[in-house]
């Protein structure tokens, strides 16, 4: 079983409880998945007592990737993301449905001096024999263009543009 691990830190100049309230809001993760140029999605955000469950289905391109990723993955592939809040602190749990690989990863996010900061630590695993090292890391590649593209859209969002 090949692996891949990558943190992502995002540093937002704006209050913690702001920040929460974002990435928590239905319409800021409709809004990264359209910035992601997504085939499709479907964001659904639930609270269930303490913990907030936040479940993204998304339908994404491969096109323009190494052949390698589109053998096993596919001209487009399904993505389940997971997500399970109890206050600041998230755990996260890629699907890759009927594919070979898919990932786990955790999230917190702290106030520091004003302005607060989220990181994102994501695993993934891949059985594939021989190049799967190759598509684990094709895959944290895409999961972290996702976070790039919700870092931005999240300076945005908070600069009070939606």
């Amino acid at each position: 079983m090949a692996q891949a691990s990558k943190q992502f830190v995002c540093n937002y100049d704006a209050p913690l409880d702001d920040v929460m309230a974002m990435l928590l809001d239905e319409g800021f993760r409709n809004k990264v998945c359209e910035a992601q140029g997504l085939l499709s999605h479907n964001v659904s955000i639930t609270k269930e007592g303490d913990t907030t469950l936040v479940a993204i289905d998304k339908q994404q391109p491969m096109a323009g990737l190494p052949s390698v990723a589109t053998k096993f993955l596919g001209a487009r592939t399904d993505v389940r993301q997971r997500e399970t809040w109890t206050g600041t602190d998230m755990t996260l749990t890629l699907e890759i449905p009927g594919k070979p690989g898919g990932g786990t990863g955790n999230v917190t996010v702290v106030s520091k001096d004003g302005k607060t900061v989220e990181t994102v630590e994501i695993n993934v695993e891949v059985s594939v024999p021989l190049v799967g090292g190759k598509v684990a890391g094709i895959i944290i590649d895409q999961f972290v263009a996702a976070m790039e593209a919700e870092y931005e859209v999240g300076k945005s969002w908070l600069a009070g543009e939606r």
